[in-house]
């Protein structure tokens, strides 16, 4: 992993692929999936900017309070480091306090879907989509819907799906230049 603060890379040990259950068991805590965007947007960091960053979302404050800070840089050290480090997924340099996404965890992060509040996931839109597809073309096959002949269905279906395709695609380039 390149690092933006001009140090060396960290020594990363390569381990055996995760498999889906532990990718399930490290993303099931917040603050680990706090860990793992923070990281993927911004690069390595160190464990006491991450701190900070999550216990700023957490309280809802620009300058949390000072025990916050340290319950969550402690629970992090304790806890989700050793966890995410022990599987491969983040490297971490105790003497320059130094983290990093290792390449393992791009089969961890391909999880994290963000969606933003008022939002759906992307496999749900496509999902709904799909389900009013099929039903608009039950309907026009057995004549229910009259007024709409099946290749305007058929046209107009695949002119949505290819839009949002494509939107889809923009989204996911720009979300892995971050």
């Amino acid at each position: 992993m390149v690092n933006n603060d001009n140090e060396a890379p960290l020594e990363i040990e390569q381990k055996p692929a995760i498999n889906q259950s532990e990718i399930f068991s490290v993303l099931q805590n917040e603050r680990r999936r706090m860990m793992l965007e923070i990281l993927h947007k911004d690069g390595p960091k160190s464990l006491r900017d991450i701190s900070e960053t999550i216990a700023r979302i957490e309280s809802n404050s620009n300058e949390p309070v000072s025990n916050v800070r340290k319950s969550i840089y402690v629970s992090m050290l304790q806890t989700h480091v050793p966890k995410m480090e022990n599987m491969g997924i983040i490297a971490y340099n105790r003497d320059s306090d130094r983290l990093e996404l290792t390449p393992a965890a791009e089969g961890v992060t391909l999880y994290l879907e963000t969606v933003k509040k008022g939002d759906i996931p992307w496999s749900h839109f496509y999902l709904g989509f799909s389900i009013v597809a099929v039903m608009g073309t039950i309907s026009i096959a057995f004549n229910f819907v009259k007024w709409i002949y099946s290749i305007y269905w058929l046209v107009f279906t695949n002119v949505i799906f290819l839009g949002a395709s494509i939107v889809h695609v923009n989204r996911m380039k720009h979300y892995k230049k971050k």
